[in-house]
């Protein structure tokens, strides 16, 4: 009876090791689309710039700092957002 209990205990281990790294897996598949999908949003805007007549260094002024905005809005909100969520399930 000893033996069943530790070898379905290792069972579950197991099934709990494999779901979460499938879970992980899943969850950095989708970060890596999220990158690819951004770039090539990105390249996108950038031809449409080229195309309109903006010059290179034009777009290189304007890409850098709207960049450097967007991840300190996401660096801020997303503390912003998890405290606000939190604070309703009290």
């Amino acid at each position: 009876m000893a033996q069943c209990a530790v070898r379905d205990g290792t069972d579950v281990r197991n099934i709990i090791s494999y779901a979460v790294g499938i879970v992980l897996l899943v969850v950095a598949g989708f970060g890596i689309y999220n990158i690819l999908n951004m770039m090539h949003l990105e390249l996108d805007a950038i031809a449409i710039l080229k195309a309109t007549g903006f010059s290179g260094g034009d777009v290189r002024r304007i890409f850098p700092p709207a960049q450097r905005i967007n991840r300190h809005r996401g660096c801020l909100g997303r503390p912003c957002c998890g405290c606000h969520t939190s604070a309703h399930h009290r």
